[in-house]
C-alpha cells in the first residue's frame, strides 16, 4: 500500500515536471540563455524521476518471494481472500492463532515479521530472565566437575597401581605356570621311564616265574631220583646185611668194583 503511494507520487512529480517542460519548450524562443539552462534541466529531471518511477514498478519487491522465505513460510501461512475488497489471512503454522486481515500481501508479510520479531523479543526476555540461573547452575556444574576431575584423577592412579598389581600377579602365574609345565614334562618323562621299567620288570618276572616252575620240575625230577636212589641203596644195604649175614667178607681193597656198585649194576639191568 506504501509502495502503490509512492508510485502515484512519482507518476505527479513526472506529470508536472512534463508539463513544465512543454510549458518551456514551447516557448523557448522568447528565453534567454538561463531560461534554456532551466528548461534543459527541468526536461532532465523529469525523464531521470520518469524513469525511477518505471523501474520502481515494474521491478519492485517481489513478495511472492518474501513470502516464501524459510523464515516467514515455516511459522505463517498466507491466505488470499477475494472479494469486493480483498484481503489477506495470516495464519500461525503452530496452534490457531490468527494475525488482523489485511488489505495487500506486503502489508501482510510486514505485520507477519512484526509479529515474529515480538516473539523472538519476548524469547529473548525469557533467556535474559533464565540467565543468571543458567549462570548459576553452570558454576556449580563447574564446580563439581573440578572436583569429579580431581577424583577421576585419583582414580586413575588407583586403578594404574591396581593393573601394576595385576600384571604383576598374571607374570607371577606365568612363572609357576611355565615351572609346573616344566615339572609335567619332568613327571610325563620319568613316567615314561616308569613305565618301561615296568614293562621289564614284568619281563623278567615272567621269566622269573618261568625259571621258577623249571627249577621246580627239576626238582621234582631230582626228588623222584632221589626216592629211586634212596630206594637202590635200601636194596643193596639189605643185600650187604644178607651176605655179611652169610658168612662173606667184604673185601673193598682188591675187588676192582664194590659189590654194592655190582649189586646196583644188576638191579638196574633187572
Amino acid at each position: 500500500m506504501a509502495i502503490s503511494a509512492r508510485v502515484d507520487l512519482y507518476l505527479v512529480v513526472c506529470w508536472v515536471c512534463l508539463a513544465i517542460t512543454v510549458r518551456l519548450v514551447l516557448g523557448i524562443c522568447l528565453m534567454t540563455k538561463f531560461g534554456k539552462v532551466l528548461a534543459i534541466l527541468t526536461l532532465f529531471f523529469s525523464l531521470m524521476f520518469l524513469g525511477f518511477t518505471w523501474v520502481n514498478y515494474s521491478g519492485g519487491v517481489n513478495w511472492q518471494g518474501v513470502a516464501a522465505e524459510k523464515e516467514l513460510i515455516s511459522s505463517f501461512s498466507f491466505t488470499y481472500v477475494p472479494g469486493e475488497t480483498p484481503t489477506w489471512t495470516t495464519s500461525k503454522r503452530v496452534g490457531t492463532e490468527t494475525l488482523p486481515q489485511q488489505s495487500s500481501l506486503p502489508a501482510a508479510i510486514i505485520n507477519a515479521r512484526k509479529d515474529l520479531i515480538t516473539e523472538q523479543e519476548t524469547r529473548i526476555g525469557e533467556l535474559d530472565t533464565q540467565t543468571p540461573t543458567i549462570v548459576q547452575r553452570a558454576t556449580l556444574l563447574l564446580t563439581w566437575v573440578t572436583a569429579d576431575k580431581q577424583g577421576m584423577a585419583e582414580r586413575q592412579l588407583q586403578l594404574m597401581d591396581d593393573l601394576k598389581a595385576e600384571n604383576e600377579e598374571i607374570d607371577r602365574l606365568s612363572a609357576q605356570a611355565d615351572q609346573v609345565a616344566r615339572d609335567t614334562v619332568s613327571v610325563q618323562s620319568t613316567t615314561t621311564l616308569r613305565r618301561e621299567d615296568v614293562f621289564r620288570l614284568r619281563q623278567q618276572l615272567a621269566e622269573l616265574r618261568t625259571d621258577q616252575f623249571q627249577i621246580g620240575e627239576q626238582r621234582r625230577k631230582l626228588e623222584d631220583l632221589l626216592t629211586r636212589m634212596k630206594g637202590v641203596n635200601g636194596k643193596l644195604k639189605r643185600r650187604q646185611d644178607q651176605l655179611i649175614s652169610g658168612g662173606a667178607k667184604p673185601d673193598y681193597e682188591t675187588d676192582p668194583e664194590p659189590p654194592s656198585a655190582a649189586a646196583a649194576n644188576s638191579d638196574s639191568a633187572e
